[in-house]
């Protein structure tokens, strides 16, 4: 039986959820081509603590709504978690998260839900479908082991000086691929351009301090000011509320930019000053202490706070 056909979603919430949360949980779910059902379905008999179990047992995944009042889903996330269940939460912004759900995959729930929801979820799903296990328990490793730097760096500077942007993207996917084999709850995705960003990177270490995932758009060729400000000004005009996004850019006139991009959720960094950040205190420390740079109105070349 193929998995990816026949993949089924118990959606567990309260009975009074709102419309809007349903509809789009349910475009992205159909979207994946993922048939799902809840308790209130007709799939679900008159034994109800009966008919959930088995039907969380008959799931790969449960999407969970919390809300202040959602006494029957923590019951159901118990659940799922003890069937052995893939469990994302999705979480109202007046629900106080559980100690013993903190480590858990999660969202806010907010007016872009469709959207933020896609990508992570996507990736849970695609885990399952891949029979792959993340232990989100574990913590990051202090720095990255097992990689060359010095010959990464040697294949960027390259193509610094005879290749193209579609190779240095191609390139940087490549480490970011390797920096995932690095940590235990590092998920990546390299998604398409009319998202408006090149890669997407969800960091567990960092869940109370930033939305995630983190977004990166990725600039290669005669990097300019102005080209900086253009990039700025098209990021923030689609970005989201609180979400993060990373501008690495890679000049082949080897030039550093003392650049501050005024907006304090979009950092702008020079790419081997952030690959040397990464090697030197790991991926997770670096993003935070970067992004600090820039909420104090700092350039991240100009790196010291």
């Amino acid at each position: 039986m193929d998995m990816e056909e026949f993949m089924k979603c118990f959606i567990s919430r309260e009975y009074d959820v709102s419309l809007d949360i349903l509809n789009a949980i349910q475009e992205v779910l159909n979207e994946m081509k993922i048939e799902y059902f809840d308790m209130y379905s007709g799939q679900v008999g008159m034994n109800i603590a009966t008919s959930v179990l088995n039907a969380i047992k008959e799931s790969q995944i449960v999407i969970a709504i919390v809300t202040q009042k959602a006494s029957n889903v923590l019951f159901e996330i118990g659940m799922a978690i003890g069937a052995g269940k893939a469990v994302f939460l999705l979480i109202d912004d007046n629900a106080n998260i559980p100690t013993d759900l903190k480590g858990m995959t999660y969202i806010k729930i907010n007016e872009n839900l469709k959207e933020n929801l896609l990508l992570p979820l996507n990736f849970l799903v695609e885990s399952k479908r891949k029979i792959q296990k993340i232990d989100l328990a574990n913590t990051y490793k202090s720095a990255i082991i097992n990689i060359s730097k010095d010959m990464y760096m040697e294949k960027f500077k390259d193509i610094k000086n005879n290749g193209s942007g579609v190779e240095f993207e191609k390139l940087v996917v490549e480490l970011f691929e390797e920096l995932k084999g690095q940590y235990a709850a590092l998920k990546f995705t390299n998604v398409t351009r009319e998202a408006g960003y090149d890669l997407a990177v969800w960091i567990d270490e960092l869940e109370d301090k930033i939305v995630n995932p983190v977004k990166f758009e990725l600039k290669y060729g005669n990097i300019s000011r102005k080209q900086l400000d253009e990039c700025i000004r098209k990021l923030a005009s689609i970005s989201k509320n609180q979400e993060l996004i990373f501008v690495l850019y890679y000049s082949k006139k080897s030039n550093i930019i003392d650049y501050h991009s005024g907006v304090p959720n979009i950092v702008v960094v020079e790419f081997e000053n952030f690959v040397d950040k990464v090697f030197e205190y790991g991926l997770a420390q670096a993003i935070w202490y970067f992004r600090n740079l820039g909420a104090h109105g700092r350039s991240c070349e100009n790196d010291s706070l």
